[in-house]
């Protein structure tokens, strides 16, 4: 799924369903951006991080959303 298809997901969400629940896989630069986009949002719940590096634990914290390894 391309990001601009996910923007469509998450408005059409906005205006017809509950909240969008996302998980970002991969935290370099690009996943951290996406993460924080979607703790922002109001219709997207943002329920986890997975990445391969331990130190990324502390981006999930700052979200406040669980990390998985």
């Amino acid at each position: 799924m391309h990001f601009i298809d996910l923007i469509r997901l998450i408005w059409y969400s906005a205006k017809h369903m509950k909240k969008l629940k996302v998980g970002v896989i991969g935290i370099g630069h690009l996943g951290k951006v996406h993460a924080r986009i979607y703790s922002e949002l109001d219709n997207v719940e943002l329920i986890g991080l997975c990445d391969v590096d331990p130190s990324k634990k502390e981006k999930a914290s700052e979200l406040n959303c669980p990390f998985y390894a």
